[in-house]
């Protein structure tokens, strides 16, 4: 695949995280903050938030700890998974490939799951930089056993964030571009 390595995985789900923070923004219109293009920006986040796993996972000489340690950060079917962002990444990536979760059929990732993206809405966030546009994109995650909701930059906020710690606490330096 072009040479490209987990390192690449990681800083590409950095750009997507990137891409869909500019979405949210109100201090300017962009061709990125038409409503289909921002919601295929979300959707690629998570693909890439989610995927990273199998990058680090099959890496060329990944050693087994480092193999068994990704396994574990992003298990399937856990009650407490040490990311709840990331499992929530991984439930939409999959709806988004398989046109949805069937949690009794493939199991899902987040507790109580599968999380789902449930509501989209446009405008200016309170407090709105000046010039502001109602061009803002958001979203809103939904858990759907529980029905807890989570406002999705968040989330992939603290996805990224999750792999920027789990990373260095497992002995692979963080890339840089």
């Amino acid at each position: 695949m072009l040479g490209e390595t987990w390192e690449d995985q990681y800083l590409r789900m950095h750009r997507q995280y990137g891409l869909l923070a500019r979405t949210a923004a109100s201090d300017k219109y962009e061709e990125i903050h038409n409503s289909d293009r921002a919601r295929d920006i979300l959707y690629h986040f998570c693909c890439d938030a989610f995927h990273l796993k199998d990058w680090i996972l099959h890496a060329d000489d990944q050693k087994p700890e480092i193999q068994e340690a990704v396994r574990a950060f992003l298990p399937k079917n856990h009650p407490d998974p040490p990311s709840l962002e990331l499992a929530m990444c991984a439930d939409i990536a999959n709806g988004f490939k398989h046109g949805g979760v069937d949690r009794d059929r493939h199991g899902c990732y987040t507790p109580g799951g599968p999380a789902e993206i449930v509501k989209h809405s446009k405008g200016a966030s309170i407090p709105a930089p000046v010039p502001h546009h109602l061009s803002g994109n958001h979203w809103t995650i939904r858990v759907r056993t529980s029905g807890d909701e989570y406002y999705a930059l968040h989330v992939a906020r603290d996805a990224v964030a999750a792999w920027d710690a789990w990373l260095p606490a497992n002995g692979l330096a963080l890339p840089s571009p």
